[in-house]
This record gives C-alpha cells, sequence and structure tokens, in this order.
C-alpha cells in the first residue's frame, strides 16, 4: 500500500438484535480487527428507527425494500470478508 494511501474499518450497524447463530462471531472477529491496529481510521454507523420521526412516517415505506436488499448484500459480503479473514 502506498503511503498516501489509508485504510478504513466500516462497522455497518452491529447492534445485538442482529446477531443470532450465523453472526455470533463477529463482534468477536470485529474486535480483533480493531485491535490488529491494522487500520487508520474505524467507523461506526448504527440506524436509529423511531415511528415519531419523519424517515419512518414519509420515506421508510418507499425505500425499505431497496434498503434491506442492500444492506442484506452489504452484510453478506461483510461476512465472508470477515470469514475469510480471519479463520
Amino acid at each position: 500500500m502506498n503511503k498516501k494511501d489509508k485504510s478504513l474499518l466500516l462497522i455497518i450497524d452491529l447492534q445485538k438484535d442482529f446477531i443470532n447463530k450465523k453472526t455470533d462471531k463477529l463482534p468477536n472477529k470485529i474486535s480483533k480487527l480493531i485491535d490488529s491496529n491494522a487500520f487508520d481510521y474505524i467507523a461506526f454507523t448504527k440506524f436509529i428507527n423511531s415511528e415519531n420521526n419523519d424517515f419512518y412516517r414519509k420515506i421508510i415505506n418507499h425505500i425499505l425494500g431497496y434498503l434491506l436488499y442492500f444492506c442484506s448484500n452489504l452484510l453478506n459480503m461483510a461476512y465472508h470478508f470477515l470469514y475469510s479473514d480471519l479463520n
């Protein structure tokens, strides 16, 4: 990697409610990646939804299908990336 290049570990919406039998090892694997100091930057995202906000009332019905498809694919890619790198 070029000295000018920077690396980013992006953790997207890793919440307890999304952990199941297939993903229960992800928190520990992510922790190992963080502890490895292999990344210049680490960022976390968290989606917070409420029935009282505009997003829920006005937009969620239009983009829910696309969002679920996108997140499913993104999480699947992240799972395979983490699984293959740490096993």
